[in-house]
């Protein structure tokens, strides 16, 4: 029994031994394990199923790394004439895959390297080598297309950024704000003005839910004016000056925004805002001649999503082709596409997906090398899973869009009410006690004004409640015109 147990304990410390020296997935059965970190200087293979140590063709595909485009060349070669062999081991599952893909990188192919590597994160499963190796691989050409090296200190930060957005969700902000400062600090010591905004507009928008609008306003303050993120901050700026109920520095907020980024939605929140900063600072018909803008801009844009809602519904991805290249698409839409960071990486990975397959099928033709059936089809899947996500982000991005002009429009339309209720009042006011009993006296406001849209309902309705919503999805709140002219 002790014998029994003895042994039992070291075969135990032999597994745990292999496992320490090959980190990626190491087990009982494998036929390969890996040391070092996949796709870089540190990656090393190494044959550890005995069957296979003498097979030198095997030896060839499953321990040599690719270090040049001949040596991918080769290995692409090599693994085209050795697929139904590996295939034929259940050991090996993902072997062949995995040294195609790591040829093609060596092949100066990285979009179509990391295609490949993500499409084995997402088929085999995880306790699989070469899914771990792959998953490896993908990461750093993340962070390559993004220009980041992965021991950078902005992948260093990748965990403090993930506890700083937890702390977001705490109802207390002292604690988000000690890790804001030491993260915006760091990225601002590092030169990365943009992660630094992306903190400040994070950490405002906390404080602005938090009525901390001081706070808010001053950490918005913090952002690049030349910077991606300013439109975000300058509109936390404005909401955090219209709740401290400074009216006339939110109109000011309110129109730099609407100056420097005139076609955004930002913008058209903006406009709205002012008309409502002109109405509680006693000026219904400034109020009123902003709103007019905001109606009109907002009345266009609903037309052409009611004119076009059908074909993008159908097809989103061909309607985005045929929509960015032509002129009568709203420029406010087609910039929400355009700086999108999101809709660049998966375009930009599409077009490069088809130039580089189109140099390595070139590659494989100049030396007689016949593509593969399932190659091929593989290939034209990993075109179409982008070409999918691209699709979804249209998409996405479009029906976003359109429910956030549609709470435009309803803020809008409860503006309207207020304003025109306010300026009847101040006309009532200005004609003297007799004008309320007289011919002239102005009925008050019951009903809500409905704006004619196309497909909607039109003319007027009963209102039910006279609130309205600000975009940083906070505050709910409603007019008190207080205003004694």
């Amino acid at each position: 029994m002790r014998l029994h147990q003895k042994e039992g304990k070291i075969v135990a410390l032999l597994f745990l031994i292999l496992f320490l020296f090959a980190p990626h997935f190491a087990f009982a059965g494998v036929a390969v394990v890996l040391s070092g970190e996949a796709c870089t200087d540190s990656e090393k293979w190494r044959i550890v199923d005995e069957s296979l140590a003498d097979d030198d063709q095997l030896h060839e595909i499953l321990v040599n790394v690719p270090s040049s485009e001949s040596s991918g060349l080769k290995k692409v070669t090599l693994l085209r004439a050795s697929q139904k062999s590996l295939a034929a081991k259940a050991a090996l599952t993902g072997a062949w895959n995995y040294w195609y893909y790591r040829a093609t990188l060596a092949m100066k192919l990285p979009v179509y390297a990391e295609s490949g590597f993500q499409n084995m994160v997402r088929s085999l499963p995880a306790s699989n080598v070469f899914a771990g190796a792959a998953k490896s691989c993908a990461k750093r050409l993340q962070y390559s297309f993004k220009g980041i090296k992965p021991d950078s200190e902005y992948a260093k930060h990748e965990s403090d950024d993930a506890a700083f957005f937890k702390t977001l969700e705490e109802p207390d902000s002292s604690r988000a704000l000690r890790q804001y400062q030491r993260l915006y600090d760091s990225a601002k010591t590092n030169g990365d003005s943009g992660r630094a905004d992306a903190l400040a507009v994070a950490m405002s928008q906390d404080l602005y839910r938090l009525n901390q609008f001081k706070d808010a306003s001053r950490i918005a303050g913090d952002v690049d004016k030349k910077g991606d993120h300013y439109a975000e901050a300058l509109l936390v700026m404005a909401w955090s000056s219209f709740r401290l109920r400074d009216y006339q520095v939110a109109v000011g907020h309110a129109f730099s925004l609407l100056k420097a980024y005139p076609q955004s939605f930002e913008a058209l929140e903006a406009t709205w805002l002012a008309a409502a900063g002109f109405l509680e600072a006693c000026l219904e018909k400034d109020g009123q001649k902003t709103l007019d803008y905001y109606k009109n801009q907002a009345l266009k844009l609903d037309q052409w999503f009611h004119d076009h809602q059908a074909d993008y519904a159908k097809d989103p991805l061909a309607f985005y082709y045929d929509q960015v290249k032509g002129t009568e698409m709203p420029f406010l839409i087609k910039s929400e596409w355009l700086k999108s960071a999101r809709m660049r990486e998966l375009q930009a990975r599409l077009n490069s997906l088809a130039d580089e397959q189109e140099r390595l099928d070139g590659w494989l033709r100049d030396r007689s090398v016949t593509p593969l059936d399932d190659v091929q089809n593989h290939e034209g899947t990993l075109r179409e899973y982008y070409k999918k996500l691209l699709g979804i982000e249209v998409k996405n991005k479009l029906t976003h869009a359109q429910a956030t002009l549609n709470a435009d429009i309803e803020k809008g339309q409860l503006l309207e009410t207020d304003i025109i209720s306010a300026i009847a009042q101040s006309s009532v006011r200005n004609q003297g006690p007799a004008a309320k009993d007289g011919a002239n006296a102005v009925p008050p406001i019951t009903k809500k004004v409905v704006w004619q849209r196309s497909g909607f309902t039109k003319g007027m309705a009963d209102s039910k409640e006279e609130l309205w919503r600000d975009d940083l999805g906070n505050f709910v709140g409603d007019f008190k015109n207080s205003c004694k002219h």
